[in-house]
């Protein structure tokens, strides 16, 4: 009856432990992050905590690693990346910290060269964590040892993979601007339109977001306007460069004189016969020969 009273209160933390997370890691303060080629010179801060209640009986170290698997197991894999290890003890820190060199992130296997010697990757880790406990102080026999692990890992996306360049198929001519036509891959964020002036050899260029058109502004009215774009994944891999086309600005307000001056009316609606149709005619000859002749 003794032993049993003492085996149940030697129990008891490990029982009481089970109500809070056993294992928690976390890159700086966040559960996430978004790297990319630029970053392989980065270290991250890996922070953890473990129930102290469970490093008092401790029947292994405690390690971290990343995982390309889609769930965490209680102990790395054979193409799994051991990052950390600690050994645990009743005096042992229930949190640290430790720094992970984004360069030693395995691009397939634990023995490769990482994924910032491969070419393109487009990979997301699981960065686990695990230790083993006894839940009875037996001396860690195998009946009474249990698994301590990070049951909400944190995740590390590596994206070296740049998305598809855009293709553009029309450059519209507003006032002092272009509107571009265009198709960019799913996994475009942004857009970057530049355009050449033909004329004086000036370069304007213009951050847009993903869709199916983009305007830039700040041109000069009646010169002919060649135009690329390349495209930015959130990662900030940036495509190669799109094909050209070619674009020139229109003054609007200029159609409008040029359609009094040809003897149309001011009234809008309320002008009436045949001079009206006749100067309407002429603004629309005048307009389609002047986007022809621009468009060449």
């Amino acid at each position: 009856m003794r032993l049993s009273v003492a085996l149940f209160v030697l129990a008891v933390p490990a029982l009481a432990a089970a109500q809070v997370s056993q294992v928690d890691l976390q890159i700086g303060s966040a559960n996430s992050v978004s790297l990319s080629k630029e970053d392989c010179g980065r270290n991250l801060t890996i922070n953890f905590t473990l129930n102290p209640a469970l490093i008092l009986l401790p029947c292994s170290p405690f390690r971290v690693w990343s995982t390309t698997s889609d769930t965490c197991g209680n102990e790395p894999g054979t193409s799994d990346h051991v990052f950390y290890t600690q050994n645990l003890s009743t005096n042992t820190n229930s949190t640290g910290s430790f720094q992970l060199a984004v360069a030693d992130l395995q691009a397939a296997t634990g023995s490769d060269a990482g994924v910032c010697s491969a070419g393109e990757v487009e990979q997301t880790f699981l960065l686990c964590g695990a230790f083993q406990y006894e839940t009875i102080n037996t001396g860690c026999s195998t009946s009474s040892i249990a698994n301590a692990k990070d049951t909400d890992p944190a995740t590390i996306d590596f994206d070296s993979k740049p998305p598809s360049p855009p293709q553009l198929f029309e450059a519209v001519g507003h006032t002092s601007s272009l509107t571009v036509s265009l198709s960019v891959d799913e996994d475009t964020s942004t857009v970057t339109l530049t355009a050449v002036d033909t004329v004086d050899g000036t370069t304007v260029r213009k951050d847009a977001a993903a869709g199916s058109s983009a305007n830039i502004g700040g041109l000069t009215n009646g010169h002919l306007y060649k135009v690329t774009a390349v495209a930015k994944d959130l990662a900030g891999n940036v495509s190669d460069v799109s094909n050209e086309i070619e674009g020139t600005p229109v003054e609007i307000g200029g159609f409008f004189n040029r359609y009094v001056d040809a003897g149309g009316n001011t009234g809008g609606c309320s002008a009436t016969g045949p001079g009206s149709f006749g100067a309407l005619a002429l603004l629309a000859a005048a307009a389609l020969g002047f986007r022809r002749r621009t468009a060449r």
